[in-house]
Order: structure tokens, then C-alpha cells, then sequence
């Protein structure tokens, strides 16, 4: 969203409600962003509305917050030995595979690498030395807790909206439960097992504490909530995210006034570009930091297979049917996934210390299907063709979920992830066979020399093994009673006698 619309829009007789996350999140950030924020929000103090679910939710979560600030730069050197030691470990169980099979002077690398891994020690207490006015920082924030006094100054100036009574919660969780299943935002994702009770009821009892004062005091109304997941947000192929139009209309319908939706960075970065504040371009760096490591050391893991896994099971769900030869809609199964690779990902956003990544896919596949004919009018046997091969190639979309908790915990902890899905794709058929065009000896790569017994043997199987020899002269796999003892086959000795 532009700047110069938000700063326009704080024109236009207008309140601002935070969600209970922003204020949350400003324990989050290093100390130099947490201050400017709180910096940025006094600016529009006037302005500012504190909804009564809002304080609640805060008062709840305030202390865990505020102790995590605490233990981030404590914990830097626990975190960070606790990922170098578990690389050592998985370095000793491949010098142990490479000794096993014999490769020559392992115990020298072995020396070598151990001797620069433990020179991270003193690295990791250079870095602690010299970031040590960032603990010291982040002590007098949470010692003086500016959040807090902002929450406190909100509620000394009057911005303290009015709270519900006990028959009118009721009545808001009933009306809610409506719309959950209808799927109408605001929190409807917000049901169980991920939040229960009055809990997960939240958001929609915040949203309607700002319909109310709006429309009483006649006040347009800027709405700002990290909280990026598809209850507030419509999130779009190009992994932007822009307000829920429902909601937009919503408030138009019930208030007879406009409204804007968005995040804390658009938010706090219009503000500052009002007031000439500067804000260093850390904020997206905590959920992009050293990614290309992040996905490289995922895909050493087990997760590339898994992803094989889930992709096999969805049979013809990501293949383009219409590309496929003689394809006839009874289904198909993956034989072989000859490629997969990531060939990209982005960052999504972040909700409840879940930031969601995506992540693109480089795939070539080996597929087979049948054509139906009927069934056998004795055994009722589906009657069914010999199986039809085809190559396919094409790209996948996954969506990976990944616990973060702090800044520092984001930056070293351990290369995992909460869970993943395919979310699309799409496979195109680049080349096809059929069952007998496959090798006769192994049955899995395509055959293309001429074996004397019949059918085509694969590149693989074109050798000498247990099944006979292949002839340099004529080029075929040749049994052993059709050799002629001196490397070639009977025929071609017969018809070359130099041979």
C-alpha cells in the first residue's frame, strides 16, 4: 500500500486500532526497532484506540513476551553452540561412512575441520562482546517497558473503549460461531485446537468493539494486525496480501464511513516517512535470515523424500491430462521421480510465531496409465492395457510452516520445520512409450539395443552379465551359445573372417 494513501487518509477524521499482535511483537524486534515503534506510536497518540479485548489479550500475554526479550541475548551462546554441535555430530557420522568405505586419509579432514569448529567458540564470545550494548539495551527497554506505558497512556487519555458485559459476550461468541461456519472473517481460523473457548472469538469480538465506536463517534478507521492469515488477509499468487474486501465493506455497510487494513510495517513505515523517521531495514531480515542455508541444509534432511512421498500419493492431481498420449481419465501412478529439485522460495508472512515460506519446485517424473475395456464377464475383472509410460516435467508449489520464536532463535536454531503441503502445479508430458518398449532384461529404462533373444535391452544392461555378451561389430546383446569365443557373435565372424 502507497505511503501517500495512508498519510492522506490520517486526514480524513480517522482512529487507529492495533491488534493485540503489534503491540506483542514490539518485544520481538531488536531494541533499536522496538523503541522506534513505540517512538512511531506516540506520534498518532490522539488517534490511537485501545479496544477492551485488545488490553485483555495483552495483559495476558505481556509477561512472557517481555521475559523472552530478556533471555534473547542470554541465550545467544547456548543457541548457537547447541547448532554447532549438532553439525559435529552429523559431520562424525559421515567421516564414519567415508572410513567404512575406505577413502583415503578421512582422519586428517576429519582433524582439519574439527580444529575450525572449535574456533567458533571464540567467534561466537567476539560476537557477544561486541553486541553486548544490544543486551544492555534491551535491558533498560524491557526494564522501562515502553509497551506497556503506551497501553497505559492509551487508557489515562480516554482511548480505553467500553468493555462488554458478560450477556453481551454471549452474544458475540453466538454470532461468531455463525460466521465461523460460514467462513466469514474476521477468526474464524482462530477454531479449535488452535484456540477454544471465548479465546478463539477474539478477533471477530475486537473487530465489532471497533464497528460500535466507529459508527458512534462517526470516525473513519485505520486497522492494523500482523496477524497475516486468510481470516484478515486475501493472500495472492504473487505472495503479497491485501485486507479482506469483505470486511472493507463491512465496515462501509455498518459505519457509513471508509477504512484501510494493514500490517505494522506498512503502517509504521508511512508514519515515519510523515514525520522524516528513519527506520533501519531490519524487519525483514529476522523471517529471511540466511535462508539459502536454511533450505539448503532442509533439503540434506528428510524432507526432500517426504515431499516425493506426499507428491506420489496425489496421483493425477498436478498432471496435465490433456498433454498425456492415449490418455483415457482412469488415473495414473508415479513409476519414478527422475528430478527434483527447489529451484525457489519466498518469505509469505507470519502469524502466531508460524512464518509460512513457499516454495518452488523443479520436478521430472516418470507416470503410467492403463486404458479400461471393461470387465471379464467370468471373474468381473476390471479388463485393463498393458501400461502406457510418459516422462513428465513441470513445477510443484509447497507451503512450509516453520516455528520461530525469537530473532536470535530464528537465526540459529535447528534447520526444522512444523509441517508442509502442495499447494498446486502442473506436470506436461515431454516424451511417452509403451510397456514394450522397455528393456527386457531390468523392465525400468527404455530399451534401445537390439537383444538377439528378442526386444530391446537399456544402456545399462547392453554389457556383458549372466544373460549373455553384446557384439562390438553388429551392436546386439548376443546369448553366449551365439558368441564366437573371440569377443564377437557367430554371424559377424562368419560374415568378416579378419575378425
Amino acid at each position: 500500500m502507497d505511503d501517500r494513501r495512508i498519510i492522506a487518509f490520517l486526514d480524513k477524521n480517522v482512529c487507529i486500532c492495533f491488534d493485540t499482535n503489534v503491540y506483542l511483537n514490539m518485544y520481538e524486534y531488536n531494541p533499536h526497532i522496538s523503541e522506534l515503534y513505540v517512538e512511531i506510536a506516540n506520534k498518532v497518540l490522539d488517534n490511537l484506540i485501545l479496544p477492551n479485548t485488545v488490553k485483555r489479550e495483552f495483559k495476558n500475554n505481556h509477561k512472557n513476551c517481555k521475559n523472552k526479550q530478556k533471555r534473547k541475548y542470554k541465550d545467544i551462546s547456548k543457541n548457537i553452540k547447541k547448532s554447532t554441535n549438532s553439525i559435529s555430530d552429523k559431520l562424525k557420522k559421515q567421516f564414519k561412512i567415508l572410513e567404512d568405505f575406505g577413502f583415503p586419509n578421512v582422519e586428517r579432514l576429519s582433524d582439519d575441520i574439527f580444529e575450525k569448529i572449535n574456533k567458533i567458540d571464540d567467534v561466537i564470545n567476539e560476537y557477544i562482546k561486541e553486541n553486548k550494548v544490544l543486551e544492555q539495551m534491551t535491558e533498560k527497554f524491557t526494564n522501562e517497558d515502553r509497551v506497556e506505558k503506551l497501553i497505559f497512556s492509551l487508557e489515562k487519555n480516554g482511548n480505553l473503549l467500553q468493555r462488554n458485559s458478560v450477556d453481551n459476550l454471549y452474544a458475540l461468541c453466538e454470532e461468531g460461531s455463525k460466521r465461523y461456519k460460514k467462513s466469514i472473517p474476521p477468526g474464524y481460523e482462530d477454531q479449535p485446537p488452535r484456540k477454544n473457548g471465548i479465546t478463539m472469538y477474539n478477533d471477530f469480538i475486537i473487530w465489532k468493539e471497533v464497528l460500535e465506536y466507529c459508527k458512534q463517534n462517526k470516525k473513519n478507521l485505520i486497522f492494523v494486525t500482523d496477524d497475516v492469515k486468510p481470516d484478515w488477509y486475501e493472500i495472492q499468487k504473487n505472495n503479497s496480501f491485501v485486507f479482506r474486501k469483505e470486511l472493507i465493506e463491512e465496515f462501509k455497510k455498518f459505519t457509513g464511513f471508509d477504512m484501510l487494513g494493514m500490517n505494522s510495517k506498512m503502517f509504521f513505515t508511512a508514519i515515519a516517512t510523515k514525520y522524516d523517521i528513519i527506520i533501519p531495514n531490519v524487519i525483514d531480515s529476522v523471517l529471511n535470515f540466511d535462508l539459502d542455508n536454511y533450505f539448503n541444509s532442509l533439503m540434506d534432511t528428510e524432507l526432500e523424500y517426504e515431499i516425493i512421498d506426499e507428491l506420489s500419493y496425489t496421483g493425477g492431481k498436478f498432471i496435465d491430462e490433456y498433454s498425456i498420449s492415449n490418455y483415457d481419465g482412469l488415473g495414473f501412478d508415479y513409476e519414478n521421480i527422475e528430478e527434483f529439485y527447489l529451484d525457489k522460495y519466498s518469505f509469505i508472512g507470519c502469524y502466531d510465531n508460524i512464518a509460512k515460506y513457499e516454495l518452488q519446485f523443479n520436478v521430472k517424473a516418470e507416470i503410467s496409465t492403463r486404458k479400461y475395456f471393461g470387465k471379464d464377464d467370468e471373474t468381473k475383472e476390471d479388463i485393463l492395457s498393458e501400461k502406457k509410460y510418459s516422462v513428465v516435467k513441470g513445477i510443484i508449489h509447497v507451503e512450509l510452516l516453520r516455528e520461530i520464536d525469537t530473532y536470535i532463535n530464528t537465526i540459529t536454531e535447528e534447520y526444522d520445520y512444523k509441517s508442509f503441503k502442495i499447494i498446486d502445479g502442473e506436470l506436461s508430458e515431454v516424451d511417452y512409450y509403451d510397456e514394450e518398449d522397455l528393456c527386457v532384461e531390468c523392465g525400468e529404462e527404455i530399451g534401445e539395443v537390439i537383444s538377439r533373444t528378442g526386444g530391446l535391452v537399456c544402456t545399462n544392461c547392453a554389457v556383458g552379465n549372466s544373460t549373455g555378451e553384446l557384439c562390438p561389430c553388429c551392436g546386439e546383446k548376443v546369448p553366449f551359445d551365439g558368441m564366437a569365443g573371440n569377443g564377437f557373435c557367430l554371424e559377424c565372424t562368419r560374415e568378416n573372417p579378419n575378425l
